[in-house]
């Protein structure tokens, strides 16, 4: 067991890389769900326009899309 050098460096290099990897594949995992299933979801469907009120905040509101 002399001469096995522990390198430090190794182990978390490996970790962050399939850390990484795994956050990959989820996000590829949830963009092909939403791929598949945007027209049920309809998170986009319809446009949002941005109205200035009174106080001049922005709104969001069903009342102000046209």
């Amino acid at each position: 067991m002399m001469g096995m050098i522990e390198i430090p460096l190794l182990p978390a290099l490996v970790a962050s890389f399939l850390s990484l990897y795994w956050l990959t594949v989820e996000m590829r995992i949830i963009g092909l769900l939403y791929y598949t299933n945007k027209e049920k979801l309809g998170w986009f469907s319809q446009r949002l326009h941005r109205t200035e009120n009174s106080v001049g905040a922005f709104s969001n509101s069903p009342d102000s899309l046209p």
